[in-house]
């Protein structure tokens, strides 16, 4: 009997311990997170903002790697098969 309840003497200190530090590192994230946000919605801006036009070029980059990202998303079989064979290529 007494192993048993210090057994769960010693689970429940553990959890308190997690628990103190999920909360500190919850307040620490809060920190970081309004040191973004404070700049971002309450100080005055300082200047005008500029508004940023890409070339055509940046485009039609930004559409191929687009993509190619959600064919190897819907159809990753071909890309893994290829890594497959150049590791049995190095690990003879």
């Amino acid at each position: 009997m007494q192993f048993e309840l210090f057994v769960a003497a010693r689970y429940l200190k553990a959890k308190r311990r997690q628990a103190v530090i999920g909360i500190i590192t919850v307040i620490i994230s809060i920190y970081y997170y309004f040191k973004v946000m404070v700049p971002m919605y309450m100080w005055e801006r300082l200047r005008e903002l500029q508004i940023f036009r890409p070339d055509p070029a940046v485009w039609l980059g930004g559409g191929i790697i687009f993509l190619l990202l959600f064919w190897l998303g819907v159809y990753p079989t071909p890309l893994l098969s290829m890594i497959g064979r150049i590791a049995t290529l190095f690990m003879q």
